[in-house]
């Protein structure tokens, strides 16, 4: 006979003990165990996911690094800085795309090139066949591949497609002209419907930016094809919650002076928006539509953002006050650092006063990233 003590599934005890010793355990029954043991482990399973959720949540409030989407736009893959369309004029009606933005970047095909035959070029607006070369052609001032784009004086930038019922602006008049920048072979469509149009204008025989080259008050203009255009005067100012759009597919409705080089538009605001640059070439040409860049950031007020680099160019047109720290901060800290930033005894605290210039310190660019809240 063996020694060995053979156990069968009858003399195992449905029952576990459970605690550190002998003395101080309780036998609860098998099954009990089991249960209470999956339950704990879902309920440690879901409490992880908690936190990890409120964490994230967390995380996204206190640093506000995105701006809403209807105020940002998917940029086109094209050099955003370009003015599209803008040339030199010679003077003498026509234009010249020496130095110019005509073509920069335009990555939709060369003119007249969508219209393959020349029946298709024949149907189309602003077109002719060239029986030399055998392929359509664009009639100046249009260009791309549609031929419906039109060119402007490069003097005066294509912002984009604001909504005009939403902007507050200043029109000076609105008149008829005999285009955009450039005659324009197709007659103009009579449009007198504007409270502000005048009859006598129906005659003016010059474009919507030589009108605006004439009156010392007009600062940019609005254009709609055919010929038709509102003069402004001083500031354009985008209201919260707007923005302007931008598609290089099709022609800009405002038009606002500029020098060609010029990163800003000086007379152009928006509300409730404050942009951050290293310096003010740091700035997208169509900054109101990029969120960030390593050297730029917008901004929405009272929310904190993380920044790269130390900023010394400010655009807000609003009254806002800022706060700049070398911690990650947020609203519950604000009334305690800006008693720190007051008092002077602080070196990782700095105030933007209203109305003061801006000026973060600059040894504050050994200890990036820094954040940033307006208020």
């Amino acid at each position: 006979m063996s020694d060995e003590l053979e156990i069968t599934p009858d003399d195992i005890q449905p029952y576990v003990a459970i605690g550190p010793t002998k003395d101080l355990s309780v036998t609860v029954h098998k099954s009990t165990f089991d249960a209470g043991y999956i339950l704990a482990f879902i309920v440690v399973i879901l409490l992880a996911m908690a936190i990890i959720i409120l964490l994230f949540v967390y995380m996204q409030q206190q640093t506000g690094t995105d701006i809403p989407d209807d105020l940002v736009y998917e940029p086109y893959p094209y050099n955003q800085d370009v003015n599209l369309g803008g040339v030199r004029s010679r003077g003498d009606g026509y234009v010249t795309t020496e130095y110019s933005d005509l073509y920069a970047g335009y990555p939709f095909g060369k003119n007249g090139s969508n219209y393959t035959n020349e029946q298709s070029c024949l149907n189309a607006q602003h077109t002719q066949w060239n029986d030399i070369e055998s392929k359509c052609q664009c009639i100046e001032p249009y260009f791309g591949s549609l031929c419906t784009l039109e060119q402007h004086d490069e003097r005066y930038y294509a912002v984009g497609i604001p909504n005009e019922e939403h902007l507050k602006m200043n029109v000076l008049v609105d008149t008829l002209s005999v285009g955009k920048s450039f005659p324009v072979i197709d007659n103009p469509k009579k449009v007198t419907n504007s409270k502000n149009f005048n009859k006598k204008e129906q005659k003016n025989k010059q474009s919507c930016s030589q009108l605006c080259d004439d009156d010392d008050e007009c600062q940019g203009f609005i254009y709609h094809s055919p010929g038709y255009c509102s003069l402004l005067s001083g500031d354009v100012i985008v209201p919260e919650n707007n923005s302007i759009p931008y598609n290089p597919e099709i022609n800009s409705t405002l038009y606002m002076k500029h020098h060609r080089l010029d990163k800003i538009i000086n007379n152009l605001h928006f509300e409730h928006r404050i942009f951050l640059g290293l310096y003010k070439n740091s700035f997208p040409k169509r900054y109101w539509l990029e969120s960030s860049t390593p050297y730029y950031q917008q901004l929405q007020p009272r929310k904190v953002y993380q920044i790269g680099f130390i900023p010394h160019f400010i655009r807000m047109y609003d009254q806002y006050q800022g706060i700049y720290a070398l911690k990650r901060f947020n609203l519950e800290h604000v009334n305690e650092l800006l008693s720190e930033c007051e008092s002077n005894t602080s070196q990782s605290c700095y105030l933007h006063k209203v109305g003061k210039e801006l000026s973060v310190p600059e040894s504050w660019s050994e200890y990036l990233p820094i954040y940033v809240m307006y208020f």
